[in-house]
């Protein structure tokens, strides 16, 4: 029993580890787009893109 529950929290610590880095990964590629988004708003601003 005691053995089951030591790989039940194994694997939930496993999951928590991997959903965090997804979100890491997530919240990366938001501000990357985002900074992109922002730059082609100022190029538009400045009349680079038509």
């Amino acid at each position: 029993m005691i053995y089951i529950a030591t790989m039940m929290f194994r694997e939930i610590k496993l999951i928590n580890e991997y959903v965090s880095i997804l979100n890491v990964q997530f919240f990366m590629l938001l501000k990357w787009k985002s900074n992109v988004y922002y730059k082609r708003v100022e190029y538009i601003l400045k009349g680079v893109i038509k």
